[in-house]
């Protein structure tokens, strides 16, 4: 697979773990260690019973390190895609301690963000953080986890949607004028579309053609969550009537939460 985050060299855990101590910039500057966030982050998913299938870590020019975790939890293996954790942790002040929720197809290295409220959990790096981002995190998971069905129930209806060829370029001039996809990169995405390079995409459904756009966005990794996220848009406006089902079932269960 792929490593995501453009300009970072990829690392191991061990090499992880013996990265120097990070050095606070100014007075209010509290860096974490990066071994401490993704720590803290694997040890809340153990508690929840996820298995880590992958793991990637990578420190970029700036030392600031970026990750994913793929996750495994046999009620949630619906043989088409994992449910992934993205990772980031700044020792520079250029972002806060981030976690955020996406999906990567089993059969291609394609990586999915995408919007939903309680998909993140991020703190400034403040004297605070470490009293603050643990119930976050543990608040995200939570959260994340009814999300997470929902993202396999729209998949599920990405596959059962046909594509014909007015469907698809309809797709395109969404994207496009969403901004989930500069326009140079359209091209691609429909020559993509038609000649797959993997056999499972090769019906003509929605499902196909969202695996074709996400094969291109990653050629440009810095804008692949934000325009990931504005591809399920498109998409979910494509198939609107099977998509406020999930909202429906999704707030359903929210309410169900509550109430417990």
């Amino acid at each position: 697979m792929s490593y995501y985050i453009n300009g970072s060299t990829e690392i191991d855990y061990p090499t992880l773990q013996n990265a120097p101590q990070p050095i606070p910039l100014s007075k209010g500057h509290n860096p974490v260690p990066h071994i401490q966030v993704v720590d803290l982050v694997k040890d809340k998913l153990a508690n929840l019973n996820y298995q880590i299938e992958e793991a990637r870590y990578g420190i970029d020019q700036h030392g600031d390190m970026f990750g994913y975790l793929k996750l495994f939890k046999d009620s949630e293996d619906n043989g088409v895609f994992k449910n992934v954790l993205g990772i980031r942790n700044s020792h520079s002040q250029r972002f806060s301690a981030q976690l955020a929720a996406a999906g990567s197809v089993m059969v291609c290295d394609n990586l999915s963000f995408y919007a939903s409220d309680g998909n993140e959990a991020k703190h400034k790096h403040t004297k605070r953080i470490l009293d603050v981002l643990p119930g976050r995190i543990d608040a995200m998971l939570q959260n994340v986890q009814n999300n997470w069905k929902a993202q396999a129930k729209r998949y599920d209806m990405y596959q059962d949607t046909e594509l014909d060829t007015a469907g698809m370029h309809r797709v395109i001039g969404s994207a496009i004028d969403n901004r989930a996809v500069a326009p140079s990169k359209a091209i691609k995405v429909i020559n993509e579309y038609k000649n797959p390079r993997h056999d499972e995409f090769s019906p003509r459904t929605a499902w196909s053609m969202f695996n074709a756009f996400t094969e291109i966005l990653k050629e440009t990794p810095a804008q692949l969550k934000e325009r990931s996220i504005k591809l399920h848009t498109v998409f979910d406006e494509f198939v609107t009537p099977l998509v406020e089902s999930i909202h429906t079932e999704t707030s359903a269960q929210t309410e169900l939460a509550f109430a417990n």
